[in-house]
């Protein structure tokens, strides 16, 4: 604040200076009005406002030259001060404060004209400054603006006002609040250096109705205490050459909206640890748009939301979640809600990040597309909602050096122009569910040594398409189930367990289907495993053939399971198994023959293995499972037979058990670890050869609210059992064993709130066959 004697303040109130360009009235220093109506100097201050309030009327031309500018500089007092008209104008050779300590009010119109080097606008703390510029009229400073420097400070840019500075800093210090508004055709802010919207104080920008705001960077929520707010609307722009910061340090929110547009170098939206962003671009004909990068959560908690039309577009790369503590969220939806990836979109960076396109939005990336980028990155990305899609016009990975996650549900869509991997260097998992559909040219799941890639397609109408190869457990482990109603259509080669040291589970079950235009390949270097149950199908163009170190199991239900040579091409067609073939007869399976796998016509079913008949026999003249009738005699050879126990427990034997003893005792368990027990038995045998048991849990159930559970003897806790082979149809939970002590099935109390974690275990349950 600029040192002012009192005493003369006092006599100054009284005076009033008349000019008929330049007018002054009420408390103003110089004391001599002629000061003010001959034009001032250049090495004097003027001070409007000290004891009371004072007005000042700049017009026809008339120029005023001060050194500085006090307009309200006592708390209580007011300082006004009008520009306007061609040629008027007021030049401060050094600065204006615009409510000093008191309220400053600044009006500049008409082609009317302030220069200044630097203005601030509600000074000091406690202090309120306005400044209006309108109709042509224009503020032009060779420093800086501050709008809310300590105080209270509002400016507005109107019907075609022009201001331009060098920074702007809106609520500058932590007690101010700034307000800034550039609104109408014409009306433009020029900043040619940086922009703050809530330095350490309170910040607002508004742009609106065609007004124009230009700077070379920008930031909202700057430092640690600062809240900034930006809205740009009905067709207002906001121009940044370089970088934009929506939450640096602080907290910053943007919302574009009604056909605003906002245009930068690079955006960073959350970009310090413990910072806060928001970015909101909603309603046809508004924009946001980088021409290099963009992240959401660099190092804070980022979020962007795309919506009822809005349009974003960036031209460098994108990370969602990037430093190893951030949190990124970006939604996309909305009918013709769009997000346009120019180059590669990171989901998990290095930190959580999650991306969720719904309700008709739509993601389209140029580069790959990588969820769970780097080793400390978690990603979750889901598409969801009929006329939601998500195009990548490259590579699509879920879990390449961390975890990645995609789900694809209620008839989204996710089309990749490349390679779609889930666990590529670390853990993926994927979900097709409910209508989803994803298409690509090559799936891997489980690409390399030491990882795990699990993807689901559950439900009519999920679906997942390939032009060329579908490998299940490439150098890794890789576990894939179709069921429901789900479907794989390969273009080219089916693997399951493809390379040296790889391993892969399939399990097709209730009306799924894997087809597969040419050959698939049970263990083609790797070890692999396929379970077809409860009516799923394979079908596969050319030849199916099962590794020597390799099992398919087909708990029966119809014939034509498992099937080669649909294709009808000479030469193909034919059956190979050089490893283990296992056909299960379950609880529900009527007794007779049944062709469970069918050839190519005049093509060749070829056992250089093993096949086992468990609940009957195989014959090999015929190729057909011979089924045994369901009895309760479970004394003596009980090779291939069904027995029934206590109406609740169907087991069926392997065709080679032989005579053996098997005493069963239902068991009274009702938890086991919180979950509600359906069915227990304790078992008494020798047997451990592969038997199915078949368990009468009622109907109504979520399958993969489903566990299993082992005892063993003289064991006093119970463990999760990962069954080779698991069903549930009817009223009976069906699960393949090879060793015995007692088992129980359980289902969690809250189906709904737990279907995910044990949609995992259920999962792993096909993956690895437990052996004691």
């Amino acid at each position: 604040m600029r040192p002012f004697a009192f005493g003369v303040l006092v006599i100054l109130s009284l005076n009033t200076g008349l000019r008929g360009d330049i007018v002054i009235t009420g408390d103003f220093d110089p004391v001599n009005s002629d000061f003010w109506t001959n034009g001032g100097d250049s090495s004097t201050d003027g001070v409007l406002g000290s004891t009371s309030n004072a007005e000042l009327t700049v017009s026809s031309g008339s120029l005023l030259n001060l050194l500085n500018g006090y307009f309200g500089d006592t708390d209580g007092v007011s300082g006004t001060a009008t520009v306007t008209g061609s040629g008027s104008q007021i030049d401060f050779s050094a600065n204006l404060e615009l409510g000093n300590l008191g309220t400053g009010y600044l009006t500049i119109t008409d082609y009317g004209l302030v220069t200044a080097d630097y203005v601030d606008i509600g000074a000091e703390n406690g202090s309120m400054g306005t400044a209006t510029v309108q109709e042509n009229g224009e503020l032009s400073l060779s420093s800086d603006l501050y709008v809310g420097l300590a105080g209270n400070g509002s400016l507005l840019i109107q019907s075609g006002g022009n201001v331009d500075a060098s920074n702007v800093y809106t609520g500058e210090k932590a007690s101010a609040t700034g307000s800034l508004t550039v609104t109408g055709l014409g009306s433009l802010l020029d900043v040619t250096a940086c922009f703050e919207i809530g330095s350490e104080g309170s910040g607002y920008l508004t742009i609106s109705d065609s007004g124009q705001a230009m700077a070379e960077c920008g930031s909202i929520g700057t430092y640690a205490s600062s809240d900034g707010y930006a809205t740009i609307q009905s067709g207002g722009s906001f121009i940044l050459s370089e970088d934009t910061f929506i939450g640096f340090e602080g907290s910053g929110t943007m919302l574009v909206e009604s056909g605003g547009s906002v245009s930068a170098k690079n955006a960073y939206v959350a970009t310090i640890d413990d910072s806060y962003g928001l970015l909101t671009v909603t309603g046809v004909g508004s924009s946001f748009s980088t021409t290099n990068d963009f992240n959401v959560g660099d190092y804070g908690n980022g979020t962007l939301v795309i919506e009822d039309g809005g349009y974003v577009e960036t031209g460098g790369s994108v990370g969602i979640g990037v430093g190893p503590a951030a949190i990124g969220k970006a939604t996309v939806t909305g009918a013709g809600s769009q997000w346009k990836v120019t180059s590669g979109l990171s989901v998990g960076d290095g930190g959580n990040g999650t991306l969720i396109i719904e309700n008709g939005g739509y993601v389209e990336t140029g580069g790959d597309a990588n969820i769970g980028a780097s080793s400390t990155g978690i990603g979750n990305a889901t598409v969801s909602g009929a006329g939601s899609q998500w195009v990548a016009s490259s590579d699509l990975n879920a879990g390449v050096d961390g975890y990645g996650s995609l789900t694809v549900s209620d008839s989204g869509d996710v089309q990749i122009g490349g390679y779609f991997g889930v666990g590529v260097n670390y853990r993926g998992d994927a979900v097709i569910s409910s209508g989803g559909t994803v298409s690509s040219s090559i799936v891997v799941i489980g690409a390399a040594d030491g990882i795990t890639g699990n993807l689901r397609v559950t439900g009519v109408g999920s679906t997942i398409t390939t032009s060329s190869d579908f490998i299940v457990g490439d150098y890794g482990s890789g576990n894939l189930t179709v069921e429901d109603g789900g479907v794989v259509n390969t273009g080219a080669e089916s693997y399951i367990g493809n390379a040296a040291g790889g391993s892969g589970v399939v399990t097709v079950r209730g009306s799924g289907s894997w087809n597969g235009d040419q050959s698939l390949a049970i263990g083609n270097g790797g070890v692999g495993v396929l379970n077809v149950s409860d009516a799923g199908q394979v079908n596969m163009g050319r030849d199916i053939n099962v590794g020597s170190d390799s099992t398919l199991n087909i708990s029966v239900t119809n014939d034509g399971m498992v099937n080669a040579g649909l294709a009808g091409e000479e030469d193909w067609g034919d059956f190979v198994n050089s490893g283990v073939v296992n056909l299960i007869a379950n609880s529900l399976l009527p007794a007779g023959n049944y062709e469970p796998i069918t050839v190519g016509v005049d093509r060749f079913f070829t056992n250089n293995g093993e096949i086992n008949a468990i609940g009957g026999a195989w014959n090999s003249s015929t190729n057909q499972f011979e089924v045994s009738a369901i009895t309760t005699d479970g004394t003596g050879d009980l090779s291939g037979k069904r027995v029934s126990y206590f109406n609740d427990l169907v087991v069926s034997f392997a065709d080679d058990v032989g005579v053996q003893t098997f005493e069963v005792a239902q068991l009274s368990v009702e938890f086991i670890n919180g979950q509600e027990v359906l069915d227990a038995y304790s078992f008494d045998t020798t047997i451990t050869s592969l038997t199915f048991l078949s368990m009468d849990i009622g109907e109504g159930y979520d399958a993969n609210s489903i566990s299993i559970w082992y005892l063993g003897d003289g064991e006093s806790v119970w463990t999760l059992y990962d069954s080779e082979l698991t069903e549930y149809q009817g009223n009976y939970f069906s699960f393949a064993v090879d060793s015995f002590s007692s088992y129980a099935v359980t289902v969690v109390p809250e189906p709904s709130t737990h279907a995910l974690l044990f949609a995992a275990i259920v999962v792993l349950g096909t993956v690895v066959r437990r052996r004691r």
